[in-house]
């Protein structure tokens, strides 16, 4: 399970970037495509989800979880916005989250391996 989850996780993040490069090439229809990634990498994020006695890294990993809402909740935004930036906003915080806490889990994990 964790294996497909983690393939879902990984499809769903290159369809939100390839999108958002279609968007900012000014192809309209790609937002849908993102909001479909979007929802894709969540189930991802979600099926992985492994508890853990760290305080820290339960922490960052429910950041990551809140980050993939925030990433769904961009793709509704795309969808729904009459002027069409503000989405923008929901995009940058849920991108600090996420490579915030990808970055500080990666050293957290490292750390407890050598000790």
């Amino acid at each position: 399970m964790r294996k497909i989850a983690n393939l879902a996780f990984i499809a769903g993040s290159l369809t939100m970037l390839t999108t958002l490069i279609l968007i900012a090439a000014g192809i309209d229809n790609a937002k849908l495509a993102f909001l479909v990634g979007s929802i894709v990498a969540a189930f991802g994020r979600f099926a992985s989800y492994q508890k853990t006695d760290d305080i820290v890294l339960r922490r960052l990993m429910v950041q990551q979880m809140l980050a993939s809402v925030l990433f769904v909740g961009t793709g509704a935004l795309m969808l729904t916005t009459l002027r069409g930036n503000e989405w923008i906003g929901c995009l940058c915080i849920a991108t600090v989250l996420e490579m915030y806490s990808a970055f500080r889990i990666s050293h957290i994990e490292k750390r407890n391996n050598n000790s």
